[in-house]
Order: C-alpha cells, then structure tokens, then sequence
C-alpha cells in the first residue's frame, strides 16, 4: 500500500520514510537507509528521516552507520536547523562536547527555525540559567505555529518564571498555554502551584 501511495505520489516524503521504516523492519537495511537517504537528499531537514536514519543504523545492530550519516548530512548543511538539530541530539547521546555551539550556529544560520531555539532553551532550563531559557524560549514562540510544541516552550517559561517568582510572566504563559488548547491537561495543577507560590511570597 505504501509503495502504490509513492507511485501515485512521489513527492510524499512521509510515504516514503514509512517505506524504509518497513523496509527496516523487514531486514532489508541498505534498501531502508536509501530509502531514508533519497528524502534526506531532497529536504536535508526532513526530522522524519533524519530520525529514521538513526533508527535503521540501531535496527542493523550498528548505530555508528546511523551516527555517522547524520554527522555527514550536518556537516554537508551548516544553515539547515533541523540537521543541525539531530546532530546536537546525537553530541548529546554519545557524551561528548559541541551541543550548544551546534546549537548556536543552527540559531544563526537558520534563524527562523524554532527547533534549535526550543532545544536549547530546554538545555538552559536544566541547567539551571533561568534569563536565558526563557529568553531562547520566547524566541522559540516567535518562529513556531505547532500548537504541541508552543505549548512545551510556554511551559518552560512558565517554570523558568516561578524560578524567578516573576509570577505575572509564569501567569501570562499559563495563559497563552490556555488560548492554545483550553483543554490542556496540566493547566489546573500549573495554576494551583502558580497560586500557591505567589501565597509564600
């Protein structure tokens, strides 16, 4: 079904990254990385097969295939944010140094991408830098339209505030969390310990 889907479109990149995950699935691991490798080709950002590049070096038994692939897309894409992204993923996962200045350039060099400004603003976050996550974070809100991960950021800024007792700015991000979905889960508990904070001030 899959394959008649990308005869009848062969534009479909998701089409195309759910046949290599398939293709993986099924063993066949050189035909998955090149299915992975033909969207890679044609939108370097593309998060689906970037990941999906990762997953076929793991399912293959050897990651290093995978990890190796990624850091060649990154480096043959400087200006591409989401490359830039998984590559910081991957510095991350194996240890090693590079995230944030691969962060920081993905910031610059792809400036409307909010992708690497929400990632490093949850790295600032947990590392403690109040200011400057939720600086990154309102500059992750600034480029994004995706309702999930707005919503992730303006939970960031709302943690990062009460962190600060700077209760009106952690008020306003439950707020536009609110406009967002209504319906939020967390919401009622985010606006209990808002109110309880502000009653020890």
């Amino acid at each position: 079904a899959v394959k008649k889907l990308i005869q009848l479109d062969p534009n479909n990149d998701f089409a195309k990254t759910s046949l290599g995950e398939i293709q993986a699935v099924q063993g066949n691991y050189a035909d998955a990385m090149k299915t992975m490798d033909s969207v890679v080709e044609k939108d370097p950002g593309n998060l689906n097969a970037l990941y999906g590049v990762l997953s076929v070096g793991d399912m293959q038994g050897d990651p290093d295939v995978g990890l190796k692939r990624i850091e060649d897309i990154a480096k043959a894409n400087p200006n591409n944010g989401n490359a830039q992204l998984v590559y910081a993923d991957i510095l991350l996962a194996q240890g090693k140094s590079g995230r944030e200045d691969v962060l920081q350039k993905a910031m610059i060099r792809d400036p409307s991408n909010p992708g690497p400004f929400r990632v490093a603003a949850l790295d600032a976050s947990r590392s403690g830098l109040h200011d400057k996550a939720i600086q990154l974070a309102e500059a992750s809100l600034a480029k994004d339209n995706n309702p999930e991960t707005m919503s992730m950021v303006l939970d960031v800024i709302y943690q990062e505030s009460l962190a600060k007792k700077d209760f009106s700015k952690a008020e306003h991000a439950l707020q536009r969390k609110k406009d967002i979905n209504p319906k939020e889960q967390n919401l009622e508990s985010q606006y209990e310990a808002l109110s309880e904070a502000r009653s020890q001030k």
